[in-house]
């Protein structure tokens, strides 16, 4: 069977950070956070967590792993009975305490407090039936607060935040570079836009950098036989590059010279994956997963 090996660079622009922004496109992030507790299960915990990341979204907000800031949960029982019934229910009534706040500072910024009551045949029943009522409270103020405090604190720190994400850039720590940037909101407007020509920059880097790595590897592999195993090798690695790298061209003249080693016989077929407009925010998210160290017990 043929398959075509081929290169297709589609010209679109580099980031979406070129064209113009909303809101969305770098909303303020929180991440949600249920500590562990001995009156909580770990299935209640993680329905908690559910209801309040769907919480701050429809609120206007992004959850992201691994933030800075964060929006905790703690339960406190109130009261806890068993019923007279038949079968026996057990009755909780529970105070779900919200935190918003730096949680690597340790910082409180907000707080609230949702009295909720449930009752089921089982204790994780009766807490599930108690965190359903979170959905029917408002949270317009408590998140409108939340929000303004955490676009001052990035209007404050706008300068270090360049500074630092340029120094980060400069040691070849790129990810770590557009992670602190990406943090950045619109809300915060002039930095944003200065933000925004900086992750160009640094995007730019490092689709150079990684392309010129991927490129060697691609070299080497080819190299190491010119036949049809290395040139899947070699196809492994020049998939990975992106059609805006420095080294692109390059890499289509190794592709070329791949097609002529095999044109009798079989052609080999490739297309290298245009970034979409969010890449930088993948780049970001992808590196927060692998992030913090919290300092959120303060916050109570």
């Amino acid at each position: 069977m043929k398959r075509i090996f081929l290169l297709a660079l589609v010209v679109l622009p580099l980031l979406a950070v070129h064209a113009q922004t909303s809101d969305a496109d770098y909303p303020v992030c929180l991440s949600v956070m249920v500590p562990q507790s001995a009156d909580v299960s770990p299935s209640v915990a993680k329905n908690l967590e559910n209801k309040l990341n769907q919480i701050v979204l429809k609120n206007g907000m992004m959850v992201m792993p691994n933030g800075n800031f964060l929006l905790v949960a703690k339960i406190d029982v109130k009261t806890k009975d068993v019923t007279a019934t038949a079968p026996p229910m057990v009755a909780y009534t529970i105070d779900v305490n919200l935190y918003v706040g730096d949680g690597v500072k340790g910082t409180l910024y907000n707080s609230m407090v949702v009295t909720l009551k449930g009752a089921g045949k089982t204790e994780e029943k009766a807490l599930t039936s108690a965190l359903n009522g979170l959905a029917r409270q408002s949270y317009e103020a408590f998140f409108k607060t939340s929000k303004q405090k955490i676009v001052a604190y990035y209007q404050s720190q706008c300068k270090s935040m360049l500074s630092e994400a340029q120094n980060k850039s400069q040691q070849g720590e790129y990810d770590d570079a557009l992670y602190t940037l990406s943090l950045i909101p619109t809300l915060c407007q002039s930095c944003r836009s200065q933000a925004d020509k900086l992750t160009s920059t640094i995007y730019q880097d490092k689709i150079d950098t990684d392309g010129k790595q991927l490129l060697l590897s691609a070299k080497t592999a080819w190299s190491n036989g010119q036949d049809e195993a290395s040139a899947e090798a070699a196809e492994e690695y020049l998939k990975q590059i992106d059609p805006h790298a420095a080294c692109y061209q390059q890499a289509q003249g190794l592709v070329d010279d791949i097609n002529a080693k095999f044109k009798a016989d079989v052609d080999y077929s490739h297309k290298l994956a245009e970034k979409e407009a969010d890449a930088v925010k993948e780049v970001a998210v992808a590196y927060a997963k692998s992030q913090p160290r919290y300092n959120y017990v303060v916050f109570w």
